[in-house]
């Protein structure tokens, strides 16, 4: 297991802060996700799998999209277990189990097929020198982030880069996610699908707002995929690595 038995997700921090965090203690899974961050670096565009593109996965990419799979798993049936039983409940649930068994890359260049359980996944790497997100909820399940922030993204320095910021559901308040990431750390939101199902569950835990930007309140970026910030320094912005967790429909 990804994540151990003392590390549980704490539910208030979603429903209160939008996101919650787990420090990665296990240094196989640091040299993984260090090996992908060298890779990130080197990009000259914003996003892996590329855009119209066909994706080519590396040892290291299918190696951490295992990794990332596996907590976006153990994250989710960690969620389902704070819910009563429903139809939904009980057939993500079931996906999960079956997740577990799965070859993943029987192509490999292609980490699910489409008849996989959970198949509706994707899984992005990115370099915030080369585009940015605008405010937005993510769709699905559950989402899982591991970041290299901005240097300049530290408590005690004034921010001149981009950084993952999250409005909390609470107060709506935007708070900079990257300044507590000072030791590698696993950051948690969930999905809209997940809002949905775990509110007829009868537990009300909302999908956060959060975006890529210098200002939270900035104005709209068109093409971001293809836009940094303008208002962020143009070198040195953070590299992440984010899996969606989506369900099956087949």
């Amino acid at each position: 297991m990804s994540i151990h038995a003392q590390e549980i997700i704490s539910i208030q921090s979603l429903i209160k802060d939008g996101f919650a965090t787990l420090t990665i203690r296990n240094q196989q899974e640091k040299n993984i996700v260090d090996n992908v961050f060298t890779h990130i670096s080197s990009f000259n565009s914003f996003r892996f799998p590329p855009i119209d593109e066909q994706a080519l996965y590396t040892d290291e990419i299918r190696a951490v999209f295992r990794l990332f799979f596996q907590v976006a798993v153990d994250v989710l049936e960690q969620l389902l277990q704070s819910v009563r039983s429903t139809a939904d409940v009980e057939r993500i649930r079931l996906q999960c189990q079956q997740a577990k068994k799965i070859t993943l890359f029987s192509d490999p260049h292609e980490p699910l097929s489409s008849s996989d359980p959970l198949a509706g996944t994707f899984f992005n790497l990115f370099h915030y020198d080369h585009g940015c997100l605008n405010t937005h909820r993510d769709r699905y399940l559950v989402t899982v982030i591991c970041a290299q922030p901005a240097q300049t993204s530290k408590i005690g320095r004034k921010l001149e880069h981009s950084a993952l910021w999250v409005r909390s559901p609470s107060s709506g308040v935007w708070e900079n996610v990257d300044l507590l990431l000072t030791q590698p750390t696993w950051i948690i939101f969930v999905g809209e699908e997940c809002t949905r199902i775990c509110s007829e569950a009868g537990l009300q835990i909302n999908a956060s707002e959060h975006c890529i930007r210098l200002d939270p309140e900035g104005g709209y970026i068109s093409h971001s995929h293809h836009q940094p910030d303008p208002d962020s320094l143009p070198t040195g912005n953070r590299c992440s690595i984010a899996m969606v967790l989506g369900e099956s429909h087949g």
